[in-house]
């Protein structure tokens, strides 16, 4: 399987300038991480058509991977280009709130936020389970059901395409 692309740097410049200046009320200064929601083709696609349809209202992150690379860290206010598989951006949006829980902690109220497919907590964990799992293999980190999950709420601002 291959990896995605590296991001389009001189394309998410441009989508950054675009919003800022579409959207000067709301994008301001000149801060923001760039972000692949998956690791698959499928998997992108999916996840940002629902961030760009509105159905998809938060992500999870791992604080013990963002222990290797604290510029990942999510914070309120954060502006996250989220890029596809070729690396283009797709959607700017902005953490709006920021809840820290533990896997098995997470409950419907938390995977409300996610897609479609992903509300039910069962399913959620189930797949997220099994995802994370690699991700913390590939750190030398082992996957437990007491690990901190970071539950961040972001708004969208920006919408390069539809879906």
């Amino acid at each position: 399987m291959t990896k995605p692309a590296p991001p389009d740097t001189a394309a998410i410049t441009s989508f950054w300038q675009s919003a800022r200046r579409l959207y000067p009320d709301a994008v301001h200064g000149d801060s923001f991480r760039i972000r692949a929601p998956g690791d698959t083709p499928e998997m992108m696609n999916s996840i940002l058509g629902h961030v760009l349809r509105g159905e998809k209202k938060g992500t999870f992150a791992l604080p013990w991977l963002h222990a290797k690379d604290p510029s990942a860290t999510p914070r309120i206010g954060d502006y996250v280009v989220l890029v596809d598989y070729e690396g283009r951006p797709a959607a700017l949006v902005t953490t709006t709130q920021l809840e820290n829980v533990t896997f098995d902690t997470i409950s419907g109220n938390h995977t409300a936020l996610d897609g479609p497919r992903m509300r039910d907590p069962a399913a959620w964990k189930t797949l997220h389970q099994a995802f994370w799992t690699k991700q913390l293999a590939a750190a030398g980190l082992q996957f437990s059901k007491d690990m901190p999950v970071v539950v961040e709420h972001f708004e969208l601002l920006h919408p390069l395409r539809e879906p």
